[in-house]
């Protein structure tokens, strides 16, 4: 028979190793992403580098659009910086992406809209997905 102390002892080991999942090479307060987060000021520097790239693909200049129009433009890269989680997320992201620019370009009054959108957008890499 088992006394009290040997039964706690051997319920605790029992849950210790219950707790000991995932991993093995994962090790206690130590971070896997050493650079930490994105800051905001890098995720923007990248968007508008995005923006920049989609208005050259139009034949413009991103400071020289209409506010509506950069907007349009940023929001568009926006989506097409963020990570997808799923498949479906990335074509909803593209998707909608390519509507905001396709607006843009029907702002100017573009007749050949998926003509000179089409190369900017399939050079675009998305970030993410399974």
């Amino acid at each position: 028979m088992q006394t009290a102390e040997q039964a706690s002892k051997q319920a605790t080991e029992h849950v210790n190793e219950k707790r000991r999942g995932g991993n093995p090479n994962w090790r206690p307060g130590v971070s896997a992403n050493p650079r930490g987060r994105e800051s905001k000021a890098q995720r923007e520097a990248k968007i508008r580098a995005k923006a920049e790239q989609l208005a050259e693909g139009l034949g413009a200049k991103l400071d020289r659009m209409s506010g509506l129009d950069q907007e349009f433009l940023l929001k568009a890269a926006d989506l097409l910086t963020r990570r997808a989680r799923t498949g479906e997320d990335a074509v909803r992201l593209v998707n909608t992406a390519r509507g905001l620019v396709a607006a843009v370009e029907r702002r100017a009054g573009r007749r050949e809209a998926s003509s000179s959108v089409q190369p900017v957008l399939t050079s675009l890499k998305l970030h993410g997905g399974p």
